[in-house]
């Protein structure tokens, strides 16, 4: 019931968004980011009232779905303290959540009778392949939320530098 309520609350969140005039970056990443955490919800729903086994197809794609939280926390950062230069060059943050899709491909060609038979029996034969993805979500989480504080301590320092005061 809260992953259904999760995932209805942030894709209206997006749907506010993207109804929005005048949209900025930051606008736009945070649109990204909420559809990806709506997604991301469903699978969770999915999962957690055991019919996920009936959407074969969709399995396996929560997996590197953390490999985006972590760069979109960081992106809006940047955009909403006026630190986003170039965001075409920053899209190069979302590389490992691709190389982790790609390194599923095998996975992802199973017919769903394989996959959920892959599932049941644990992910023999896709161990390495998961710990990998285990590792990096863990040190994208960290680096990303690291990275987030510094942006905002930059921008802190950076707006007590230009004004004489800032208490309002």
């Amino acid at each position: 019931m809260i992953y259904q309520i999760g995932f209805v609350i942030t894709f209206f969140l997006a749907f506010l968004l993207l109804s929005k005039s005048r949209k900025t970056i930051a606008d736009k990443i945070l649109f990204f980011w909420l559809v990806t955490i709506g997604f991301h919800l469903f699978l969770f729903y999915l999962f957690y009232n055991k019919i996920d086994f009936e959407y074969p197809y969709l399995l396996g794609i929560n997996i590197p779905l953390p490999l985006f939280h972590g760069p979109f926390l960081f992106l809006y950062t940047k955009a909403i303290t006026g630190q986003l230069k170039n965001w075409k060059i920053n899209l190069l943050h979302f590389l490992p959540a691709l190389i982790s899709y790609l390194s599923l491909i095998d996975f992802f060609q199973l017919s769903g009778k394989e996959k959920i038979l892959l599932f049941e029996n644990g992910g023999k034969g896709f161990e390495n392949i998961m710990n990998t993805i285990i590792v990096a979500i863990l040190c994208s989480g960290i680096i990303y939320v690291l990275l987030s504080i510094q942006a905002t301590r930059k921008h802190k320092k950076s707006f007590i530098n230009q004004f004489s005061s800032n208490e309002k």
